[in-house]
């Protein structure tokens, strides 16, 4: 299955991919900074995605279940669980 959350998939969830919330703690730093000091209108900002994600992989469970995961795919986790 797929999750969101680092600790479900340690528990046995295949992936789990999430906002990497250090990021966006300093995004929203960020947006208060370009409010509070500079002026800039509310209205005028916009959304904002998260610049990063985090995706953990329990190979374990994708082996279990017979689900082939190439290793480019495992390089590019934050986290692989065996």
């Amino acid at each position: 299955g797929i999750g969101q959350s680092e600790n479900l998939t340690k528990i046995g969830v295949m992936l789990s991919v999430l906002p990497d919330m250090a990021s966006i703690g300093g995004q929203a730093a960020s947006l208060a900074k370009n409010i509070l000091i500079h002026g800039h209108s509310v209205q005028n900002i916009g959304v904002m995605e998260p610049l990063s994600t985090n995706v953990y992989v329990n190979r374990r469970t994708a082996n279990r279940i017979g689900v082939s995961i190439n290793e480019q795919a495992l390089n590019l986790a934050t986290e692989v669980i065996d």
